[in-house]
């Protein structure tokens, strides 16, 4: 407890007001004036005073209050009135700087010195209880929320430790997750270390055959070099011979040639022409027999001996071409991009077949397709086009001298060209001068575009891309080494 400021007879009168019932009679028989308060601080002070017609009169010199000592005369002031005032005086006091210490009360005031209490002073001590307990009812507020927020603090402390916990133990967990997986990397790496010494034998054990190969292919290589040479040899001998031969062979049947050419220039037909061509070439011995590789002389890469095959398709599929049926002439047919939507099919007058009992045949390609209207199939690296329906015309009703553009005659001089120089070289006198007589010729059909058959292109869509289309060669009767060459079934990549 600690003391205020000094009193005022208000207070004082506050303060007698508030005194218990039992003490009131005792309070105006004595005077304030007895009472002696000792101090040394001059914090606080106290008037007291005489009252004339028993009444309180505080005009007492002041009493200064000090943290040391309070003294009260036992012979002038009751027990009760002593009490009450030593209350009040704790209750008013405002100073927050030392403790009190009380000592005892003397009472020294006479019976017949009477007063009362102020009621000011006693109002002013209810006010400052009142405060009290309301700063005491705030204290007991603010304790018991600082409780809750202990026992907050301690369940989240729980609650903390908890966690802690729990990290503790997947710490321990993840600890020895990290050693078994260490001890798994340290197995790795010794069975890596293993394989990679493994490899490194096995690699060096291969470099050594390797090695050895490489020798043995360098003296393989050796050996093939001499004997190329020596064939190089042989074969320079040997065509300087048929050189020979032939430069012969040649003289004697163009004089022969020139001859009949001169004799019947202006009588004979072209097919009485080809006729003694031919039996030109059947009499005697003014050249060796042809073979079958010589019926792919009158076009580069085209084997004109299976230009009548057929291209086989599934039955389904078939039935939804033309009536007439496919057109496919593979690496004969040209696409116009002058004329939009004409094609045009390049064709030998004569086929050779060595086999056959005249090596020529006139061709028959535009005798069964002139007027047709057929599906045209195109050849393009490999792979088999859908073109659309197209009707085949002759070359007159088609290219005309007009027509004929700079590309399609370049086209077929390139032809004869290519042909003198792919043919046989003991044979390309015997086609130069079927080419210069006008017997070995390259005729053209001329085909028109007359509409695009959508179910067709939609069936070919569904074959899938893996499938492959037959081509099988009409001429199944040849034998020997020529029918083995030419009718088998030959198989080429379907692509729409």
């Amino acid at each position: 407890m600690i003391f205020g400021e000094a009193l005022s007879v208000r207070s004082w009168r506050a303060m007698s007001e508030t005194i218990h019932p039992a003490f009131a009679h005792l309070l105006p028989r004595y005077r304030p004036s007895s009472l002696s308060i000792s101090g040394q601080s001059p914090r606080s002070r106290i008037f007291a005073g005489v009252k004339s017609e028993n009444r309180p009169v505080f005009a007492a010199p002041e009493i200064l209050l000090s943290q040391s000592r309070i003294d009260v005369a036992p012979d002038l002031v009751p027990d009760g009135l002593c009490t009450g005032i030593l209350a009040f005086i704790l209750l008013s006091n405002r100073s927050h700087d030392a403790p009190l210490r009380v000592g005892r009360c003397h009472h020294a005031m006479s019976s017949r010195n009477t007063s009362e209490l102020p009621l000011d002073l006693i109002l002013l001590q209810q006010e400052r209880l009142s405060n009290t307990r309301a700063q005491l009812q705030n204290c007991k507020q603010q304790n018991e929320a600082l409780v809750n927020n202990i026992a907050t603090i301690q369940e989240k402390l729980e609650l903390a430790e908890k966690k802690v916990a729990a990290l503790e133990v997947k710490l321990a967990q993840r600890d020895s997750q990290v050693q078994r997986a260490q001890i798994e990397l340290k197995e790795n790496r010794t069975t890596a270390e293993k394989r990679v010494a493994q490899i490194q034998m096995g690699k060096d054990n291969a470099e050594k055959r390797l090695a050895d190969t490489v020798k043995q292919l360098q003296n393989a290589t050796g050996q093939v070099d001499a004997m190329e040479a020596q064939l190089q040899t042989i074969e320079k001998q040997l065509i300087a011979a048929l050189e020979e031969k032939v430069d012969a062979d040649k003289r004697l049947l163009d004089d022969c040639l020139l001859e009949n050419k001169r004799l019947k220039k202006q009588t004979s037909s072209s097919v009485e022409k080809f006729d003694e061509f031919q039996r030109s070439i059947s009499m005697g011995a003014l050249f060796s027999a042809p073979n079958w590789k010589t019926s792919t002389a009158l076009f580069h890469g085209v084997d004109y001996c299976d230009h009548d095959e057929d291209l086989v398709l599934p039955n389904q599929i078939r039935q939804l071409c033309a009536a007439d049926g496919v057109i496919y002439a593979p690496g004969c047919t040209k696409i116009c991009a002058e004329t939009p939507k004409v094609a045009f099919v390049v064709y030998p007058t004569y086929t050779y077949r060595s086999r056959k009992p005249h090596y020529f045949e006139r061709h028959s390609l535009p005798a069964e397709f002139r007027g047709q209207t057929r599906e045209l199939f195109h050849n393009y690296h490999g792979k088999i086009y859908y073109v659309g329906t197209y009707k085949c015309l002759d070359g007159s009703g088609l290219l005309t001298e007009q027509k004929m553009t700079k590309h399609v005659m370049s086209m077929l001089n390139d032809v004869v060209r290519i042909t003198m120089l792919q043919c046989n070289r003991i044979l390309r006198p015997l086609f130069e001068d079927g080419f210069q007589k006008g017997i070995l010729t390259v005729n053209i059909m001329g085909l028109r575009c007359v509409g695009f058959n959508k179910k067709l292109y939609d069936a070919l869509l569904a074959i899938p891309r893996s499938a492959e289309l037959k081509r099988k060669n009409e001429d199944s009767t040849d034998s020997g080494s020529e029918a083995t060459e030419d009718s088998g079934v030959k198989r080429v990549k379907a692509s729409v």
